[in-house]
């Protein structure tokens, strides 16, 4: 799976994004523990939540490691501009974030919640099949939700078992204080405090700590 493409949906509005730091922080943390697993393949990130506060937290106090200052007005390197799209309501989202020197792959992609909690999983669920659809196995899924999947648990556990019989590697990231839902076919699973901040997965998180 080293070279394989990947793709993150982000619930923001159940996996926050930590206090300190910025929605590219956070980003840049999931690459860097991506990397850590040797996938180095392309990543997207797509983030469903308040897409105009996750703009204007872009550089928060204290985030001294990413000075990308506003999101719209960025003069500063590493540059980054975005890219509104209105019209395109598919998987790509309405909003992405670039760096001036990558054009080809945004740091990551803005679709707006309504605070609808069904409805936007409802929305997870449909993108990242026809992500599944544009990026053929194999190729890396990761869901990064609470543990309350609401009435589309099910549904979620009948699309990933489609996808992992399609031999699609499925992540699941989800809260410390919650409980990881029940869905077998995920091969590995992590917590969002681990993932945000570009550390490991659950399992090798415990084998580092018996090491200690």
């Amino acid at each position: 799976m080293e070279t394989a493409n990947t793709g993150i949906f982000w619930y923001v509005d159940d996996c926050p994004i930590p206090e300190g730091l910025s929605a590219l922080k956070v980003s840049q943390n999931m690459r860097l523990a991506l990397s850590k697993l040797n996938y180095n393949g392309k990543v997207f990130i797509h983030a469903y939540g308040d897409s105009q506060k996750i703009l204007e937290d872009l550089n928060p106090s204290g985030d001294e490691t990413l000075d990308f200052g506003k999101a719209s007005i960025s003069d500063v390197k590493p540059a980054v501009f975005v890219k509104h799209t209105p019209g395109n309501f598919d998987y790509r989202g309405t909003t992405a974030i670039y760096t001036q020197d990558d054009e080809s792959t945004p740091l990551f992609m803005l679709h707006h919640s309504s605070g609808d909690k069904d409805a936007m999983l409802g929305r997870i669920l449909v993108d990242f099949m026809i992500w599944a659809i544009d990026n053929p196995a194999p190729a890396n899924i990761i869901l990064v939700l609470g543990s309350n999947m609401s009435r589309r648990q099910q549904e979620f556990k009948n699309a990933l078992l489609q996808v992992n019989i399609l031999r699609y590697n499925i992540h699941f990231a989800y809260p410390q204080n919650a409980t990881c839902p029940s869905l077998p076919s995920v091969h590995i699973k992590w917590l969002w405090e681990s993932l945000s901040s570009g550390g490991n997965p659950e399992e090798e998180e415990e084998e580092e700590k018996n090491e200690d």
